[in-house]
């Protein structure tokens, strides 16, 4: 696991499947019990695009922390791509991928959630 700002991240093992693992500490305690909460969170797993990663949940676990539970993209993130210097870009490549993000970001503001982020 690598350590980012928004938490420790690295591949799992889930339901029979390579999942990315997200780690954060909580700052405040957490109740399943908040209506708009686990709405939200449904309303996430519920989303499904080609450009978006999925959202298959999250445990709350005894230690002050939240794992949240994601596709795994095979090639990395997103930055991993850009910045990661392991992939050629050229100009075709790059504009795909604008636009993928573009497409993944219109669906988003068009869904029951309304943003990202």
């Amino acid at each position: 696991m690598t350590k980012e700002t928004t938490g420790l991240v690295g591949p799992a093992e889930w339901s029979n499947r390579r999942v990315a693992l997200k780690q954060y500490p909580t700052t405040e305690p957490i109740s399943s019990k908040k209506r708009d909460t686990l709405r939200e969170l449904k309303e996430m797993k519920d989303l499904q695009h080609d450009n978006l990663a999925a959202f298959y949940g999250l445990c709350l676990d005894h230690r002050d922390r939240i794992l949240v539970v994601w596709e795994l993209c095979h090639k990395g993130s997103l930055s991993d791509v850009l910045f990661g210097g392991n992939f050629q870009l050229d100009d075709t490549f790059r504009g795909s991928i604008v636009r993928d993000i573009v497409s993944g970001l219109d669906f988003l503001h068009h869904s029951p959630l309304g943003c990202h982020g």
